[in-house]
């Protein structure tokens, strides 16, 4: 008998806050193909398939499997890029749902005080924003970071490194804070009637939040 769990291990939590990063990202047209030969959702399938079936990790997965089939079934590559652009860029009829932290993170220095905080922490682990890259507060950009992160703790679990997993533990709590702004983002696409793709992958990164800290 397979034994299920409602736990994740932190190799695992890389697996999906990367491919979650990569979702929100703009569509090219590897990811659509990816999204069509189940390339995308396969590796997230086979990391959580120990997760009892009620989990709402599991859950959103199995939301997302049935997003991306209506995706390829009734949308071409360049339908989606439209999606993408009204929903995150630029859009005529409303405001977009902008996807920098900064912009929903209220401080009294504003969006710089994030946009520093970030690459502060960011050069803390030897990471520089490159020319032409996505801000530091970029939603895409704090997840690869949060990955990073959680497959460094992984390693460190390995090697019983207590003092470079409290500083970790620290620097988790630190990037899921500033990612807190996300459940806003998931509200608003609810409120505008969600998408079969953004918002069970919005889904699934609250799902993933809310996994025993680490």
């Amino acid at each position: 008998m397979v034994t299920t769990t409602n736990h994740l291990s932190f190799s695992a939590r890389a697996v999906l806050v990367d491919a979650i990063s990569r979702g929100f990202s703009y569509p090219v047209s590897d990811f659509y193909t990816d999204l069509a030969s189940g390339e995308f959702v396969r590796p997230l399938l086979n990391e959580c398939g120990r997760l009892n079936k009620t989990s709402a990790v599991y859950v959103a997965l199995s939301e997302i499997e049935v997003g991306i089939q209506e995706i390829i079934n009734d949308r071409t590559r360049e339908d989606l890029e439209a999606e993408y652009i009204e929903l995150f860029e630029h859009n005529k009829a409303q405001l977009p749902l902008h996807l920098y932290g900064g912009l929903y993170l209220q401080s009294e220095g504003g969006r710089l005080d994030t946009l520093q905080r970030l690459i502060t922490l960011y050069r803390s682990y030897g990471l520089e924003m490159e020319d032409g890259s996505e801000h530091a507060d970029h939603f895409t950009v704090v997840l690869e970071f949060l990955g990073l992160l959680y497959r460094q703790y992984d390693q460190l679990q390995s090697d019983h490194d207590e003092s470079g997993l409290r500083k970790l533990k620290t620097d988790i709590r630190t990037i899921v804070k500033e990612l807190a702004w996300a459940k806003s983002l998931d509200q608003e696409l609810t409120a505008r009637g969600g998408h079969p793709f953004y918002l069970p992958l919005s889904r699934l990164l609250q799902a993933e939040l809310v996994l025993p800290d680490a």
